[in-house]
């Protein structure tokens, strides 16, 4: 009695053992791909348009970026305006905001002097050709109401000449800070480029010249009177400061037939 019973077990494991070996060939089937969900197949494609799609949206995006951006330097350069005012080329915005100018001067000179000529400690003199000023000059105007001025010695001894900065709050009010030539002397403020003799006075050695301070100028009456105060090291060009003592200079002008109002 015991026999039949083990038999028909194992008979019946037999026939249900086909059934888990279908269920594995189909499970090794959707590994291998065969008897995979249809289902399966579409959301896959979907992903693979979603990230195609995804890939030529911002291929799309960032060539409309860089094409603005081209865009953008062709107009900021066709904004631009060069030319030459008053002997300086400058270059300036569309808007008239930012401009940029360069200058310079070059003046040379040849001393003739009698045989035998010495200086007054004693140096003898010669016949000779010299740079005496080779400047580069470089300005800017801002807004319409600040202005930049550099300007450098480049001969034997390179050296700052004026470094300053203008704020003009009003014809009749502005501020400059910086190094530049202090409100005294008219023949020390007159550029050298303008001045009736190849030197200044032997007098103007006692103006002061350039200081480091700041100034307070400006123009009143449509520039019939103009002023200027600043206050200063007192040490000189380019020459640091060694105490709390300041320097004040001051200047009135009247000028009743003028017709052009200066700038400082």
């Amino acid at each position: 009695m015991t026999m039949p019973r083990v038999m028909r077990v194992a008979v019946g494991d037999r026939r249900r053992r086909p059934d888990r070996g279908a269920g594995a060939r189909r499970r090794r089937g959707g590994a291998d791909g065969a008897g995979r969900d249809p289902r399966h197949h579409d959301a896959e494609r979907a992903d693979h348009r979603g990230a195609a799609q995804g890939a030529l949206l911002r291929a799309e995006r960032e060539a409309r970026q860089a094409e603005a951006e081209r865009q953008a330097r062709k107009d900021a350069v066709a904004g631009l305006t060069a030319g030459v005012d008053n002997y300086r080329p400058f270059l300036r915005s569309a808007d008239g905001d930012v401009q940029v100018t360069l200058g310079g001067r070059l003046h040379v000179d040849y001393d003739a002097v009698e045989d035998g000529a010495r200086t007054l400690t004693g140096t003898p003199l010669v016949d000779r050709f010299l740079v005496r000023r080779a400047r580069l000059e470089l300005g800017g105007t801002f807004f319409k109401w600040i202005d930049l001025s550099v300007e450098a010695e480049v001969t034997n001894n390179p050296a700052l000449d004026d470094g300053f900065l203008d704020l003009r709050f009003a014809p009749e009010a502005a501020l400059r800070i910086g190094q530049f030539k202090q409100p005294f002397s008219l023949e020390e403020l007159t550029s050298d480029n303008l001045i009736d003799f190849a030197e200044r006075s032997v007098v103007n050695e006692l103006a002061p010249s350039r200081d480091v301070g700041a100034r307070l100028w400006g123009n009143l009456l449509g520039g019939v009177v103009s002023y200027g105060v600043s206050a200063s090291n007192g040490t000189g060009l380019n020459t640091a400061d060694n105490n709390d003592a300041k320097d004040l200079n001051g200047r009135l002008v009247l000028a009743p037939f003028k017709t052009r109002v200066s700038r400082g």
